[in-house]
């Protein structure tokens, strides 16, 4: 069992290190967010979350987990 009192540090403010320091912190841990870019990027990319991911944040958020399926287009394999 990890301790409110913990400190939790995330390497990387993309999507899912942004979203997980948000699950965390509304939890109650102390979260630290590190980020080697000085600036947040504005151009576009395509994200790809694979069955692990959607399935961690399913359990934080099945509506996010739902709007991302929505919005996005299954990977095939051919």
């Amino acid at each position: 069992m990890v301790s409110l009192n913990s400190r939790i540090g995330i390497i990387g403010a993309g999507t899912s290190g942004v979203y997980l320091a948000i699950l965390l912190i509304k939890q109650g841990f102390q979260v630290t967010l590190f980020e080697k870019a000085p600036n947040p990027r504005t151009d576009g990319c395509g994200i790809l979350i694979v069955q692990a991911g959607m399935e961690a944040l399913h359990r934080g958020n099945h509506q996010v987990t739902q709007k991302i399926i929505n919005s996005g287009d299954a990977v095939k394999v051919f």
